[in-house]
């Protein structure tokens, strides 16, 4: 079975019996139990803040969240994994709040950066059924008098459709520490392996939705990778060169066939 395969059979849900005496044949109402098929989607998942400045903030737009198919759901809880720079907003509105039927609520995330350079962190929300999803925020931070947003464009990613994709390199965002560190998001719904050839020898591999930092020494580096979850997706190998006290960030998306 393919690792897409098990991802598919993770969603199927068992019909339980709601009688705990004698068989469905005896009991009607055993016999007509409904069948739940509820899933929560959301409508976006991941968000790059536009540059900002440490000491400012920035808001996103919101995540509205929604349930597919039969029956109802209820976030019980959304949270970050970095919670100082960024912050649930509009919680009251969608945790606690029963979704069915059409129903849908919003939750927005606060951008506060506390230090220059890439940041990025991950919205975790929990749901009533036990399952759990993420969204990925990311954005860059500028000190005060450094250079900003008019000179360093966002992020690149390589792409993951047929004949694969490629890396491009990625500008260089100050972080004002000396230390050099690369971070990665994979977008896509595959999972990915990448290999860094260079003054820091790493290979990554990155579910779909994770995101790692890898510390990095300056040189010149090639990256490679490939998707595990299909045959013949490969990322074409990039050449970057990274220096002293930047922060780079690789978002991997998935490209249109």
């Amino acid at each position: 079975m393919t690792r897409r395969a098990l991802l598919f059979s993770s969603l199927t849900l068992i019909m339980l019996s709601a009688c705990s005496c004698g068989s469905s044949a005896s009991n009607p109402a055993a016999a007509s139990t409904p069948t739940t098929t509820a899933r929560l989607v959301v409508s976006q998942s991941s968000y790059n803040f536009p540059d900002t400045l440490v000491g400012q903030t920035a808001t996103s737009p919101g995540f509205d969240f929604s349930v597919t198919g039969s029956g109802s759901l209820v976030v019980t809880s959304v949270t970050t994994s970095n919670p100082t720079e960024f912050v649930p907003t509009n919680m009251a509105s969608c945790v606690g709040v029963k979704l069915g039927g059409g129903a849908s609520c919003s939750v927005g995330v606060r951008f506060q950066p506390a230090a220059p350079g890439v940041r990025s962190a991950q919205m975790f929300v929990a749901i009533s059924d036990g399952s759990s999803m993420t969204v990925d925020v990311s954005g860059a931070a500028f000190a005060g008098g450094s250079s900003g947003p008019n000179d360093i464009g966002g992020g690149a990613g390589g792409g993951g459709g047929a004949g694969g994709g490629s890396f491009p390199q990625a500008p260089c965002v100050p972080n004002h520490t000396g230390n050099i560190a690369l971070n990665l998001i994979n977008t896509t719904t595959f999972t990915v392996r990448l290999t860094l050839a260079g003054a820091t020898q790493q290979v990554a591999t990155l579910p779909s939705g994770a995101i790692q930092i890898i510390p990095l020494q300056p040189g010149n580096y090639t990256l490679s990778g490939e998707v595990l979850d299909a045959n013949n997706l490969n990322f074409v190998a990039s050449t970057w060169a990274v220096v002293n006290g930047c922060d780079y960030l690789l978002r991997i998306l998935a490209a249109a066939r």
